[in-house]
């Protein structure tokens, strides 16, 4: 999708006037590319990018030289004194299927003899726009390197074998401020969710999300009923897409793909709950590229997988590869759910939990304890976390009212 520089006074005052949500504020600018050179670059080329930029008139673009790393150093001064938390960049990526490696680098030496060393995922960044956010924790230390000596930071980034590509670099700050979120999902249909982790939300006031394998309902007396999903569905939670057989999609044929998707859809919108049909859980976690173009072709919004992580390090996020912070199981214990949510406070990121079965006495690795549950959603209420299903997730990040990117960026 098109992104295009409008970079008027009118786009400003827009942008300004305009709350950014999942994100406070980008922080404090430490710098705008506007000044080349105030950058050295080696293993590759610098330029202007008038095409692609957040502020001002243009962005720094990037190229690195074939085989090697392209890298940008810049003096900071004593921007990371004790007190500094994160760092956050606007990047835009030109080709994701070149780019290897990014990397973020600070230190108290220009030549980089000692020296902190973050690392932004491939799979973080998108086509287009990222805005990647760092943490103190994400930076790794390199011959006994102190935060209140930095003094040098360098953006650096390799491409895949044989090749060359660009980033656009097109704002730095520090200690940008996010809002963070947390989504409970169950996947399945185990009638426990409506027995069990239903009234416990309700009694909380959150929401959950319940990914629904269509042709498992009322299969038997353990699964949920129709008019449960309904009744929770009326009470605010979302019923989503989990496929009408849990079929493993990365080796279905397109076909089965399609009706697997399709089926679970018609049974949700049917039935009258369509808010969250078109957001999607893997069976097994399990995709190719083909299977999430399918997806995106029938109207998919988001797809969450299984791989574990603290959400994600950039924004927008990949909605069609979202990322959990804990698969909830018979193994997971009381202080493992309050320190993923310690986490996601420290970090301002989205941690997506999701489950099975709710058991008071676990005994599969489908099964968390209720007792696990409890907790999660007793250190959610006690933190003051934002709980929310994948929906109002998905509509924060993406309505033009919370925009989570430059206004100047918008697709148009």
């Amino acid at each position: 999708m098109a992104r295009v520089a409008i970079g008027t006074a009118r786009d400003t005052a827009a942008r300004t006037a305009l709350p950014l949500y999942h994100r406070v504020s980008e922080g404090a600018l430490l710098d705008d590319f506007n000044t080349l050179a105030n950058w050295t670059v080696t293993g590759g080329t610098k330029e202007a990018d008038t095409v692609s930029y957040v502020l001002g008139t243009q962005g720094c673009k990037l190229t690195n030289t074939v085989g090697g790393a392209a890298k940008l150093t810049m003096s900071v001064g004593s921007y990371f004194v004790v007190g500094k938390t994160s760092v956050g960049i606007w990047i835009y990526c030109h080709d994701t299927t070149t780019l290897d490696t990014t990397r973020i680098y600070l230190s108290s030496s220009a030549a980089l003899s000692k020296y902190f060393t973050g690392t932004i995922s491939v799979g973080h960044m998108l086509f287009g726009w990222n805005f990647v956010v760092l943490q103190k924790s994400d930076f790794v230390t390199s011959n006994g390197e102190a935060w209140d000596t930095v003094a040098y930071i360098r953006l650096q980034f390799s491409a895949t074998s044989g090749n060359s590509t660009s980033l656009t670099f097109g704002g730095i700050y520090i200690d940008p401020v996010l809002i963070p979120k947390v989504i409970i999902g169950f996947d399945d249909a185990y009638g426990s969710v409506y027995t069990k982790a239903f009234p416990m939300f309700e009694a909380s006031g959150i929401k959950g999300t319940f990914y629904l394998v269509s042709d498992f309902v009322e299969a038997n007396e353990d699964e949920v009923t129709l008019a449960q999903l309904q009744e929770m569905y009326a009470a605010g939670w979302d019923i989503s897409n989990h496929t009408a057989n849990h079929t493993n999609l990365s080796t279905a044929t397109d076909a089965t793909v399609i009706t697997e998707l399709q089926d679970c859809i018609d049974y949700i919108v049917n039935n009258g709950m369509p808010r969250a049909a078109y957001h999607l859980s893997y069976p097994f976690g399990a995709n190719t590229p083909s299977v999430i173009d399918t997806a995106e072709a029938l109207g998919i919004l988001t797809s969450r997988i299984v791989t574990t992580g603290i959400g994600q390090t950039s924004q927008p996020y990949n909605l069609q590869k979202l990322r959990i912070i804990r698969n909830l199981k018979n193994t997971t214990t009381e202080q493992n759910v309050r320190d993923d949510i310690t986490s996601i406070l420290a970090t301002g990121k989205t941690g997506i939990f999701y489950g099975h079965n709710i058991s008071d006495a676990p005994g599969s690795s489908s099964d968390v304890a209720t007792s696990v549950l409890q907790a999660l959603v007793d250190y959610c209420v006690e933190r003051k976390v934002d709980v929310v299903t994948i929906s109002e997730w998905y509509e924060q990040m993406t309505n033009p009212r919370y925009r989570t990117e430059p206004l100047s960026r918008a697709a148009v």
